[in-house]
């Protein structure tokens, strides 16, 4: 079987039960329209929103040595200690990733400062949140659909522009994890 033939069965599967290629085709077509859209904040290399920025300083603090009950922000305001009302959690698979990616940038000898694998870990990490939500999408709507057509909520998710607005890469804030 040719390759072109596949990739065929592969986008066809989407459209037939049991729909098993269906989330994996939305998540693609999600994360490839922010990489080709020309204002993406990814192509920009910036985060959409200070409070993104706001998670990563905030991470980048706790993985160079802040202890995890202390959430001062030195750099934000110097003269006075500010102390974030957010709490770590979502921090926690943040700082997972890229942990990964450094690993990564250390086995590959990657030059890479903290800041650029942070704007990675940005850009990857809303991705993965993504695809959880059309997978537990998919098994909230299995009672009321039926195994072989649960697949299709996949297709209506994305039409909740605010709702996939949180979950866009270079999004990191904490709105993702209180929609999962």
């Amino acid at each position: 079987m040719s390759w072109s033939r596949t990739l065929l069965n592969f986008f066809a599967d989407a459209f037939r039960p049991p729909f098993r290629t269906t989330p994996w085709i939305v998540l693609l077509y999600a994360v490839l329209s922010v990489v080709y859209n020309h204002d993406s904040h990814f192509n920009r290399w910036t985060l959409p929103d200070t409070d993104d920025y706001m998670r990563l300083v905030q991470m980048l603090n706790w993985v160079g040595g802040q202890s995890w009950f202390d959430l001062h922000l030195p750099r934000l305001y110097p003269q006075h200690l500010i102390t974030m009302h957010w709490g770590r959690l979502p921090d926690i698979p943040l700082a997972g990733f890229f942990f990964v990616l450094r690993m990564l940038a250390i086995f590959f000898r990657w030059q890479a400062e903290a800041q650029s694998l942070a704007m990675l870990t940005a850009f990857l990490w809303p991705p993965v949140l993504l695809g959880l939500l059309l997978f537990l999408m998919r098994e909230i709507a299995r009672p009321l659909m039926g195994k072989a057509r649960a697949p299709l909520i996949c297709f209506f998710v994305p039409l909740c522009t605010q709702l996939i607005f949180q979950f866009m890469p270079m999004r990191v804030d904490h709105h993702a994890y209180i929609l999962l």
